[in-house]
């Protein structure tokens, strides 16, 4: 790791590396996720393959996110384990008409967020 927390995966690129030149690298992301990773690697010289092994979809009953999503201010901590996480639970924070920001209370109380991946 050089310290680039929080770059997309081509921003951290150095223009002109090519240390990945000739490897051969397996994708394994979800398609609509795949394409940016596919292309930092071109740009290191490396052959992506894409071989996505997971699709994202929403859950068949979306009423345990929901209560999530309404009674997130009760919560001390909030652990995101993947951008598709951290995107479901924002629309569900939506469709409950909960604005994130209030999950930072006016009351002093503060939601804890983590967010690991």
């Amino acid at each position: 790791m050089n310290g680039e927390a929080g770059r997309s995966t081509g921003e951290a690129a150095v223009e002109g590396d090519r240390s990945l030149e000739g490897l051969t690298v397996v994708v394994t992301r979800p398609k609509r996720q795949a394409p940016e990773l596919a292309d930092a690697l071109l740009g290191r010289g490396a052959r992506p393959v894409l071989y996505p092994t997971i699709e994202i979809v929403a859950p068949e009953d979306r009423a345990p996110l929901l209560e999530a999503a309404r009674m997130a201010r009760a919560f001390d901590w909030i652990v995101f384990t993947s951008v598709n996480g951290v995107d479901a639970f924002a629309e569900a924070l939506a469709e409950v008409e909960l604005d994130p920001e209030e999950l930072i209370g006016g009351d002093g109380r503060t939601v804890r967020i983590c967010a690991i991946g």
